[in-house]
């Protein structure tokens, strides 16, 4: 089983965020081009 397994089981049903794929195909809902990118969607979502 891979991320992408979970992936394509969360569609429709949850989201998935793949994180580092530099422009790789996913059925993630989001694609994040690093943990900092993480950290500051985070910090954002968390200030609403």
């Amino acid at each position: 089983m891979t991320d992408e397994d979970a992936f394509a089981v969360l569609v429709g049903r949850g989201v998935g965020v793949v994180v580092g794929r530099d422009g790789e195909p996913s059925q993630a809902t989001y694609a994040l081009e690093d943990p900092d990118e993480v950290r500051t969607r985070l910090a954002g979502a968390i200030d609403r």
